[in-house]
């Protein structure tokens, strides 16, 4: 990433237990704990790119989406459909 002149960065939205061939359990971090966190990196950063992977539901995508088309209306999002978490 630093060829093409890339910082990545990480929010994470959930704390999976698990192990390579075994799934435990997820706990989820809220929407506005995740926005929370969000918010701390586009005070420092224009963030022009994200990837979304694992998300808890539908709203806490929808929330997440909305702000930050508040915070970038330009800004490009991909969701990876990833809707639960497996071994």
């Amino acid at each position: 990433m630093e060829q093409h002149h890339c910082l990545g960065m990480a929010v994470n939205t959930s704390i999976t237990n698990q192990v390579e061939d075994k799934f435990i359990s997820v706990d989820w971090f809220s929407a506005d704990d995740i926005i929370k966190h969000i918010k701390t990196l586009t005070d420092t950063y224009k963030i022009d790119f994200v990837k979304i992977g694992i998300i808890e539901n539908l709203h806490t995508l929808d929330a997440i989406v909305s702000f930050l088309k508040q915070q970038n209306n330009t800004i490009t999002i991909v969701w990876d459909t990833v809707l639960s978490a497996s071994s």
